[in-house]
Formats: structure tokens, C-alpha cells, sequence
């Protein structure tokens, strides 16, 4: 790829941001070394994601055109249009059809796809993960009594509920317990919480309904919730910190039944 040059253009601004990027930290040139396309798409992409990430093309900024993008990194339109596809597929840019691609806020950006595949294509790592969601859930607990304001109370009592009123459908009840769960990460106050949470639940829908198919499991599972909902309401730190390691303890033990087959399907509350 050729050192980008600044132009004048419809994308101004972008054109000349990338130019100057590049004269900062020339772009490898790869032209006629023999690279397959697949190697130039990833240069390109990661060329084009570091002058996202570093504010370079800051949100709401337009890239140049697919034709000026081909001839200031010295590839080919076919190039560039697979790159934008690729970070169009990480929620980096938004692709218009006859107005260009805009940068999207990094808030918006695909974080959890990818971790949600990991998930579940790790099965045999579900002991492992369980490990890093409890690291997640219990500091979300403590920031949740710490900052839960009226509006967090609320969606923490209706999703409570929620888990009342579906007690005799696991499949339901299972939906609910996820939501409780994300109500307590929003709690927080603090987005990224529930924005690593949720990947990490998706893939393991199937997995929730096979765990709370017993009313035992349900009825134990309710009170661990309640005590949670109940510490964070009442803004004590501590009690919450207390009750979600408690529930995680358990839900361990429940994950590990299920791996070995020890599990009591017939057991009743």
C-alpha cells in the first residue's frame, strides 16, 4: 500500500486525517510483493481501526469514497469494499448506499459477538466462564447498592416479579432469571457491565433451562435473588457482595450436577 496523500474531496476532513495519519506512521508498502487479498483486507482493516480507535476518524466522520479509499492505500476497490464490510460487521462504521460510511461511537461497536461465539463453542470451558461472569456479576452487585437509583429499584422489582409470575414455566422462568440478572448489571450505572454481561448469557439460554427445570432449583433460586435484590435496594455494599457469591456458589454446584449427571430430575421443593 502506497503512504496516503491528503485531497480535496467529498469526504474532506476524513481524506486529510488519513493522509496525515500516514505521513505520521507510513502505511508497509505490499503492492507487488505477492500478498493474497485476504492479507490486504486485514491491513487495511487494521489500518482503518487504528485511525478509528485512536480518534483520528472520530464518530460521525465520513471515509473517503471506495475509489479514493483504493487509490490512497494502493489497493483495489474490491479491497476496500471487503474492509468496510468487515468493520461494518464490528459496528465500527455505517454503510449508506449513495452517501458513504460514517464512523459509528465506540459504544455502539460489536463487543459481544464474538464473545458470545466463544461461549458456545467452549462448552467444556462452562465451569471457566461461569468463573469470569461471577467476577463480573458480583462487582456489578457492589456498584449497583452503591449507585442504583428509583429507576434501577423499579426495573430490579419488576424483573423480581417476573420470575414469580413465570415460576411454572422453566423455559419462561429461565428468560426471566437472565433479565433479572442484566437489571442488576444496569444497576450499576455503568453500561459496560451490562454490555459485557449480555454475551456471556446469550449462549447459554439452553443451559438456564436445563438448570432451573426442577421447582427446587427455582424456589432456592428465588430466595438467592430476592436476598441480592434486597441488599442492593438497600444500598449495603457488603450484603449484596455477600448474596451474589452465595448464588454463584450454588449455581456452581447446580453446573457441576449437570456436567456429571448427578443432578435429581425428579427432586421437588
Amino acid at each position: 500500500m502506497r503512504d496516503l496523500v491528503s485531497d480535496v474531496g467529498p469526504s474532506g476532513g476524513a481524506d486529510a486525517a488519513i493522509a496525515s495519519a500516514s505521513r505520521a506512521e507510513p502505511v508497509t508498502t505490499v503492492g507487488s510483493a505477492g500478498f493474497s487479498r485476504a492479507l490486504l483486507t486485514e491491513q487495511v482493516v487494521d489500518h482503518l481501526t487504528q485511525l478509528i480507535a485512536d480518534g483520528t476518524l472520530p464518530p460521525g466522520s465520513f471515509l473517503p469514497s471506495e475509489p479514493e479509499l483504493a487509490r490512497q492505500l494502493g489497493v483495489s476497490r474490491t479491497v476496500v469494499r471487503e474492509s468496510a464490510r468487515v468493520l461494518a460487521a464490528r459496528g465500527m462504521i455505517d454503510i449508506q448506499r449513495g452517501r458513504g460510511s460514517t464512523v459509528r461511537a465506540p459504544s455502539t461497536w460489536d463487543i459481544g459477538g464474538p464473545l458470545s461465539l466463544a461461549v458456545m463453542a467452549e462448552q467444556s470451558e462452562l465451569t471457566n466462564w461461569l468463573e469470569v461472569r461471577a467476577a463480573l456479576e458480583i462487582a456489578s452487585a457492589r456498584y449497583a447498592a452503591r449507585r442504583a437509583r428509583p429507576a434501577e429499584h423499579a426495573r430490579l422489582g419488576e424483573a423480581l416479579a417476573a420470575l414469580d409470575s413465570n415460576f411454572d414455566d422453566p423455559e419462561a422462568y429461565a428468560v426471566a432469571d437472565m433479565e433479572l440478572h442484566l437489571a442488576i448489571a444496569a444497576g450499576s450505572c455503568n453500561p459496560q457491565f451490562e454490555r459485557l454481561l449480555r454475551p456471556l448469557l446469550r449462549p447459554l439460554r439452553t443451559h438456564f433451562t436445563h438448570r432451573v427445570s426442577q421447582p427446587a432449583v427455582r424456589s432456592s433460586a428465588n430466595r438467592q435473588h430476592a436476598a441480592i435484590v434486597e441488599a442492593i435496594v438497600a444500598g449495603d455494599e457488603a450484603a449484596a457482595v455477600e448474596a451474589m457469591t452465595s448464588h454463584f456458589t450454588v449455581v456452581a454446584e447446580e453446573v457441576r450436577e449437570i456436567d456429571t449427571g448427578e443432578e435429581d430430575l425428579g427432586a421437588d421443593v
